[in-house]
């Protein structure tokens, strides 16, 4: 494999998603040869969409390698190197807040500019999301040859648990590093659980009941890899079907909802029914298990 430069956002948190993503993946790059990384600080520009972003100052360049760029706010990147693969996070164009549709022109208005030249620029194009390669291929059919998705993947030092999960538990992993998230914790489950039970902010394992609270769709939810994984049942407030077809979970317990009285008949449902059986589950976890980050890495490469 020939050297690669993989530019990435400088996250700051490297618990955030792209920060967990760009963590793993470089990792992953590292087992197929040589990488040089290169953390881009960005500026605010004061423009729509909101998170288009000046570059600051590159370090310097090295000839001779793939360039990877990790992050539609780097586009600028594209007049400055040659890009071999982009990575798309979120395809912007295709953002959809389903409860307060204003926040939708923040993230779409402009964006078509970019990503068509993100498109046209790059050698191949990797998304995290079957939602947005769908969408993107319907508006740039053009391009479609180009196009890849992969999901990012589990997260190996999650351990199969067989023991018993309790139904008054309820885990509702995730962060509320940007604004569509704040807004749609603020909405869903800000005030608590409807109704009893123990809600535990972050994964564990002692639940079979996960809520994902975003109501908007856009990009993949990192989440979501391990909830299929562990064989959780899982509540969403924006509709994740797609994404579990295309990572092979459609018979995973799901149940979309829009407002808290549906939270609330959703989890009851749920405690009715019961956890899934240990065939099951265990059959979730060697599933799960074959999500890697060396697909990403692969693809990225031109591998496959």
């Amino acid at each position: 494999m020939n050297p690669v430069n993989y530019y990435c956002y400088s996250w700051g948190n490297s618990t955030s998603g792209g920060g967990v993503f760009d963590t793993n993946l470089i990792k992953a790059l590292r087992v197929e040869g040589a990488v040089h990384t290169h953390a881009i600080a960005v500026f605010r520009k004061w423009s729509l969409p909101v998170w288009k972003k000046r570059i600051g100052p590159l370090t310097p360049l090295r000839a001779g390698r793939v360039n990877i760029v990790s992050h539609e706010c780097l586009h600028d990147l594209l007049d400055v190197i040659p890009v071999y693969c982009y990575i798309v996070h979120n395809y912007f164009t295709e953002f959809d807040f389903q409860n307060l549709n204003f926040v939708n022109p923040l993230y779409r208005l402009g964006s078509e500019k970019i990503y068509c030249k993100i498109f046209s620029v790059s050698k191949r194009v990797v998304f995290l999301s079957a939602r947005e390669k769908r969408l993107a291929t319907e508006r740039y059919p053009e391009f479609a040859d180009k196009f890849l998705c992969r999901p990012p993947g589990h997260n190996e030092s999650s351990a199969y648990f067989d023991g018993n999960r309790d139904a008054n538990i309820v885990e509702m992993p995730g962060t509320l590093d940007w604004l569509p998230k704040k807004l749609s914790y603020r909405l869903n489950v800000g005030s608590g659980l409807p109704g009893d039970g123990t809600l535990v902010r972050g994964n564990s394992v002692n639940a079979f009941i996960s809520v994902i609270y975003d109501s908007f769709l856009s990009g993949f939810k990192l989440k979501l890899v391990e909830m299929a994984k562990h064989g959780k049942s899982i509540i969403s407030f924006c509709d994740l079907r797609e994404e579990l077809v295309h990572i092979g979970f459609e018979d995973l317990p799901f149940i979309l909802v829009g407002n808290r009285s549906e939270l609330a008949e959703a989890i009851t449902h749920f405690r009715q029914k019961g956890d899934l059986s240990l065939e099951s589950r265990r059959a979730c976890y060697l599933k799960g298990g074959a999500i890697t980050w060396s697909s990403i890495a692969q693809a990225a490469l031109g591998n496959h």
